[in-house]
């Protein structure tokens, strides 16, 4: 299995592995965020997905910016049994 909770390199570089173009690297995350196979987990313990935005992207964007830095992407729970994910977020 994988972990539910990863960092911005660890994403991009499970991307890369596939795709060499940071640029393309990060459409690629931007539209897993969007469909909501990822989200993510705040500073403050907060998980979101794009759905807690109402799917704006725009808002969702806003908060990555400012956390700077000091966030996770989270897998989606519903991924977790065919990603042989256990355990808790």
């Amino acid at each position: 299995g994988c972990n539910a909770t990863l960092s911005y390199m660890d994403v991009i570089g499970i991307i890369s592995t596939q795709q060499s173009d940071i640029d393309v690297s990060e459409k690629i995350m931007g539209l897993l965020l969007w469909y909501g196979f990822l989200g993510i987990k705040t500073s403050s313990g907060d998980v979101k997905f794009i759905y807690n935005f109402n799917y704006n992207k725009n808002l969702l964007d806003g908060v990555i910016k400012k956390e700077n830095g000091n966030l996770s992407y989270v897998i989606h729970e519903a991924f977790w049994p065919v990603l042989m994910i256990t355990g808790d977020l």
